[in-house]
């Protein structure tokens, strides 16, 4: 009989062991698996700064299709605009949770200059032409004002971020250096009225952003393929 409970004991504590490492992998997978989804979302969040760069570089050429061509002129390419600072949002909050952007004070300020600047546009774009706050503050025109602001703060926390950025050497030089220069371009499109030159200037800010979301995934698959080419060297005889 005591032989048999001993058995018996045996096996149950097996059971549970066997239940408690089921158990264990389960989670482990679960979190996994939740990690990669996360992982994931980010790199989308922080692509997204592509076309969110190229509908900003595009803005002169569709201001002058919608003068031509839509009833409301350029004003209905401008109900549309609020779409660009709010993809370059999300880039910029992907890149950070990736990483990308460095830890430092620098760059940490000129993220959260950057980013209250895009949320500043948006704020801008959206009262002005789809909830008519300047129609109805005329004196002050709230909306313009903030969305004049935001780019200069954009712009502005641009150029710190891609300084800090490379300072911490989260953003490889030849992809900062570029971004860094086209903020600079977008800073003085958003200070000074220059006309056509303006226009030019303010088309280099958004290829900065296209430059950076492409260069952060290229910089990210070389490094990939360098692990990879790392490992089989390595593993050869």
């Amino acid at each position: 009989m005591r032989v048999a409970s001993l058995r018996q004991l045996i096996r149950t504590r097996n059971v549970r062991e066997f239940s408690d490492l089921r158990t264990t992998a389960g989670n482990l997978t679960v979190r996994r698996l939740v990690s990669r989804l996360f992982h994931f979302a980010a790199w989308l969040a922080a692509l997204a700064s592509v076309p969110g760069g190229a509908l900003w570089a595009l803005t002169p050429v569709g201001i002058q299709l919608a003068g031509q061509r839509l009833p409301a002129g350029s004003d209905g390419f401008w109900r549309l605009f609020f779409a660009s600072p709010t993809l370059l949002l999300l880039g910029l909050v992907g890149l950070w949770w990736l990483g990308r952007l460095g830890s430092g004070l620098t760059a940490r300020l000129g993220l959260v200059a950057a980013g209250c600047g895009l949320a500043m546009v948006v704020f801008g774009n959206v009262g002005q032409f789809w909830l008519g706050l300047d129609d109805l503050f005329t004196a002050t025109a709230p909306a313009y004002r903030a969305f004049r602001i935001g780019l200069v703060l954009l712009a502005l926390g641009a150029v710190v971020l891609g300084v800090g950025a490379a300072w911490a050497q989260a953003l490889p030089a030849w992809v900062a250096g570029p971004f860094v220069l086209a903020a600079l371009c977008g800073l003085v499109a958003s200070l000074q009225n220059l006309g056509d030159l303006g226009a030019g200037l303010w088309s280099a800010f958004g290829a900065g952003w296209i430059w950076l979301g492409s260069g952060v995934a290229l910089s990210q698959i070389l490094t990939s393929l360098n692990r990879r080419s790392t490992k089989k060297s390595a593993l050869s005889p």
